[in-house]
């Protein structure tokens, strides 16, 4: 169990956290259902920013050459390979942490070869990730349950309800065929559900949308 807060956590720390194997944190990383970073100092790489089209597709375009330096999101297949390849694992493909625009390295830069201990999860994604109540099921021990779910009002926070209804509709095959349509459903059935504290469209869409790419990427759609 983690003693304090900090603003990223290890994989291994939060394997430990939801006394999952790590085989398991490897599957819903590689799959994006859960968000990681790594630190960059001084990498170069090329820029690509996504664009609309005029059919409304997302494509990135390339924007020049940049040095990267900070946290950025390490992306789901390159962490597949990472996790499969021998030796010391080499990552070439990253995102910005609001994924708008994605960096691969640059030909003449080499590698970045990092190890399972420098891949992170930040705090709020950890939180969202716990939203789900399997996971949440193995932090709180049973006998703390009842305690715990009466000392805030007897429930959780409305957008941990919300993210709750929204994966019930995923594993149900109930999505909405664009994020758009499905964060106006979630703000409707929130505010009939929950009041007037329930979320709008647009921070629903923000707190799921990289959940809703992964989902509608296997198929999971109404």
């Amino acid at each position: 169990m983690l003693g304090f807060d900090k603003d990223h956590y290890s994989l291994i720390e939060l394997a430990e956290r939801w006394k999952i194997p790590f085989k398991e944190m490897e599957y819903h990383t590689e799959r994006d259902r859960l968000e990681v970073h790594t630190w960059l100092g001084d990498v170069v790489a090329i820029r690509h920013v996504l664009a609309r089209t005029a059919d409304g597709e997302e494509l990135p375009v390339q924007k020049g050459i940049i040095s990267l330096n900070g946290y950025y999101i390490v992306a789901g297949d390159e962490l597949r390979k990472m996790y499969r390849a021998p030796g010391i694992p080499e990552i070439r493909k990253f995102h910005s942490l609001d994924r708008r625009e994605i960096y691969t390295l640059y030909p003449l830069q080499e590698s970045y070869k990092t190890s399972l201990s420098a891949l992170e999860v930040s705090r709020a994604e950890r939180d969202r990730f716990e939203a789900n109540p399997k996971i949440r099921a193995r932090i709180v021990p049973k006998n703390k349950t009842r305690a715990s779910s009466t000392a805030v009002g007897g429930r959780p926070s409305v957008m941990n309800l919300v993210v709750r209804h929204f994966e019930d509709r995923a594993t149900q095959g109930r999505l909405k065929e664009t994020l758009s349509a499905e964060s106006v459903y979630l703000e409707t059935w929130a505010h009939k559900k929950l009041g007037p504290d329930a979320p709008v469209a647009k921070t629903i869409a923000n707190k799921i949308g990289p959940s809703f790419t992964s989902y509608k990427a296997e198929g999971t759609h109404g």
